[in-house]
């Protein structure tokens, strides 16, 4: 009996969502591709930001070496 009523409350949830019917399968695959994408994009914008970052501290790093070797500002 409780399994039963326990099928009936997910049948019914499934329903409210409007996951229900022969295509459900079909959305519920969706979905999970969707959030594999919206994840696998989150990854991938954190990578960029981090590399951009090391990027910038080092091309700061350069410029201020090349300032203190005064590569570019002439000299004596």
């Amino acid at each position: 009996m409780l399994e039963r009523a326990a099928e009936r409350g997910a049948r019914h949830a499934l329903s409210e969502v409007g996951l229900d019917g022969p295509e459900a399968a079909r959305d519920i695959s969706e979905l999970r591709s969707l959030l594999h994408a919206f994840n696998e994009a989150k990854k991938t914008a954190g990578l960029t930001i981090v590399r951009m970052l090391v990027t910038g501290l080092v091309l700061a790093l350069l410029a201020g070496a090349f300032a203190k070797l005064k590569v570019f500002g002439g000299g004596q």
